[in-house]
Order: C-alpha cells, then sequence, then structure tokens
C-alpha cells in the first residue's frame, strides 16, 4: 500500500514536470521568435541576408511541434500508469488533459507562428524581379507553397486532435 503511494506520487511529479518543461519552451519558443522578427523588422533595409535569421525560430518551433506531438502519446502513457497506480488506494486521479490540450494548443499556435515566419521570409524580401513572366511564375509558386502549408499545417492539428 506505501508502495502504491510512493509511485503514485512519482507519476504526478513526472506529469508536473513535463507541464513545466512544457510551458518553458514554449515561453522562450515565443520570446526568442519575437526578439529576432521583430530585429528583422527593423534592420531588414541594413543587412542583406538578415532574413536567414527566421530559419532559428521557424526550426525551434517544427522541433517543438514534433516534441509536443511525442508529448501527447507520453500524456496518456502516465495517465494509463496512474490509474494503475493509484486503483487500489485513492479512488481520483489527476487528469491528464490539461497538459494534452496544452501540447494541442501549443501545436497550434506554433504551427500558425511558423507559417508566418515562412511568409516573412518569402514576402518581405527586398528584390526586385526583371521581367512580368518571371513574377507571375514566383507568385504561382509562391501560392501553391503557401497552399500547401496551410493543408500540412491543417492535417498536423487534426491528427493531434485525432490522436486522443
Amino acid at each position: 500500500m506505501n508502495t502504491d503511494m510512493e509511485s503514485y506520487k512519482a507519476f504526478v511529479d513526472v506529469f508536473k514536470g513535463y507541464l513545466d518543461t512544457a510551458l518553458t519552451a514554449n515561453i522562450w519558443f515565443y520570446a526568442l521568435t519575437g526578439a529576432v522578427v521583430s530585429y528583422y523588422l527593423k534592420n531588414k533595409e541594413d543587412a542583406r541576408y538578415l532574413r536567414f535569421s527566421l530559419i532559428l525560430p521557424f526550426v525551434l518551433g517544427i522541433l517543438i511541434i514534433v516534441l509536443s506531438m511525442a508529448g501527447i502519446d507520453q500524456a496518456h502513457l502516465i495517465e494509463g500508469l496512474m490509474i494503475k497506480a493509484s486503483g487500489i488506494t485513492l479512488e481520483h486521479v489527476p487528469a491528464t488533459e490539461v497538459l494534452v490540450n496544452f501540447f494541442k494548443a501549443s501545436i497550434g499556435l506554433i504551427s500558425v507562428v511558423c507559417i508566418g515566419l515562412i511568409l516573412l521570409f518569402i514576402f518581405l524580401e527586398d528584390f526586385r524581379l526583371k521581367t512580368k513572366i518571371v513574377r507571375k511564375k514566383w507568385r504561382k509558386r509562391c501560392f501553391w507553397s503557401i497552399f500547401i502549408l496551410l493543408i500540412l499545417g491543417y492535417f498536423t492539428w487534426l491528427y493531434c486532435w485525432l490522436l486522443t
């Protein structure tokens, strides 16, 4: 009976650690993204290759999305283990739905931010195309790439909601 309570406390501590780590990762992502984007928008005329600094928050956002998807699976595993560990001694188990919903919200919001970073990278570039034909082809490619990114973002969000 005492070992059940100790294992239950260990699972609750793991749950709190996951929630704290997820929150910290999101805070740092938004802080870094805000700093990079504001610096880019202020100084984009001065430095020609400054737009490549937008790649860092994009890669970090994709990494957090992947980790959040894995975290959804882990949250369900923790919930199952807590139910098994507390089945004898406790009537109620803390719901891990808070963690799962936080991961889903993170995935959705970070996907939107990453799409915005791609749009900044593509459209706020300060270059002039010489001919109208090249401009039309470029616009068509940009439209289809943005359309595909939006569809991928939607299916990523839909996949995360169907996991639970």
